[in-house]
């Protein structure tokens, strides 16, 4: 809900450490704040509802292709669940849509990142999970009575910036450990 011709300009008068640094240049490239927190966080039950049929809908696509399937599989065979999976899932989901903009946040997405670098899960898989969740939330944001007709499109805007912004996170965590495993 920023402008989006040009990154907001950085205050340089406050140091930061790396962690806040990230944090601040994820959300100002992406011109992510707090109106765009502000009307997520308004439409989150909403969005939400139906959160634990697309976790299982969303294991249930992951265990159709091959690469997926043997990792899936694998967890399986090490005592792992599927319905612990989709729970994580599910709760992930009810976290997106908190449109927490903090360090903190920033840092369990990128613990995020990392646990699935351990698990062999590849940054292609994570950016095709996120489309999943924009295809979910977009058909909510279209067809969903309880949704004002004047936030539809400034819902969604705000949507896809956060979900980018997590994914951006998630995949900062990947990249920075996936040298030493």
């Amino acid at each position: 809900m920023n402008d989006e011709s040009s990154p907001p300009s950085r205050d340089e008068s406050q140091p930061v450490s790396g962690l806040e640094k990230l944090n601040k240049d994820f959300n100002r490239f992406l011109n992510v704040g707090k109106l765009d927190h502000d009307i997520v966080f308004k439409y989150r039950e909403v969005l939400s509802r139906g959160g634990e049929e697309f976790s299982r809908v969303f294991y249930a696509y992951l265990l159709k292709a091959e690469e997926t399937a043997e990792v899936l599989k694998n967890y399986e065979a090490k005592g792992g669940r599927i319905d612990d999976l989709v729970a994580t899932q599910t709760g992930h989901l009810f976290d997106l849509l908190s449109a927490d903009l903090s360090d903190g946040y920033l840092q369990k997405m990128a613990r995020i990142g990392t646990i699935h670098a351990e698990h062999g899960i590849e940054p292609v898989w994570i950016m095709g999970a996120y489309l999943l969740y924009l295809n979910h939330l977009q058909l909510i944001i279209r067809t969903s009575s309880k949704i004002n007709d004047a936030h539809r499109t400034p819902l969604e805007n705000s949507l896809v910036k956060i979900l980018f912004r997590d994914m951006g996170l998630m995949l900062e965590g990947y990249w920075k450990n996936i040298d030493l495993l």
